[in-house]
């Protein structure tokens, strides 16, 4: 059984190594949280732009162009709202959605997927919604397959 001073001399030597070690053991404790906290750039979420609003919409649909506004309201994560085509009837959107773009890509446009409710059956669109929320566009499809292009621009409101 060893002494009283070999027992001093033991724990005086194990805090001698403990001090040697603590300040290693502190840096790596600190720089181990730190990297657990700060996401990685690439994994930072880019936030979609808000189609929340009244929009103005142009749509090529062959020998003519029809007009009209869109009407959009936040409803959960999506948008619902009305389509009205100038000189005809007012139309329920079903349902808008506007994916944000990768980190990657952050200063690209986020996609977008409407479905517009109309007596023959849902006319969607699948287009894009630039970085500052301003202009909309993408290619309609109608009931049978036909295909045409819309651009929409938001109207400032009052």
């Amino acid at each position: 059984m060893p002494g009283p001073r070999q027992l001093r001399l033991r724990r005086l030597h194990r805090l001698r190594r403990l001090r040697r070690l603590l300040p290693l053991a502190a840096a790596a404790l600190v720089g181990g949280c730190a990297a657990r906290r700060a996401p990685s750039p690439t994994a930072a979420p880019t936030a979609a732009p808000d189609a929340a609003g009244r929009w103005d919409f142009r749509m090529d649909v062959g020998p003519r162009v029809s007009t009209g506004e869109i009407w959009l309201w936040r409803r959960g994560a999506d948008y619902t709202g009305t389509l009205t085509v100038r000189g005809t009837n007012t139309l329920p959107v079903r349902s808008l959605t506007v994916r944000a773009p990768a980190a990657a890509a952050a200063a690209a446009a986020a996609t977008v997927a409407m479905t517009v409710d109309t007596p023959e059956g849902p006319v969607t669109l699948a287009g894009t919604l630039a970085p500052d929320g301003g202009t909309m566009q993408g290619t309609v499809t109608y009931h049978a397959g036909q295909l045409f292009q819309l651009e929409a621009r938001r109207r400032a409101t009052p």
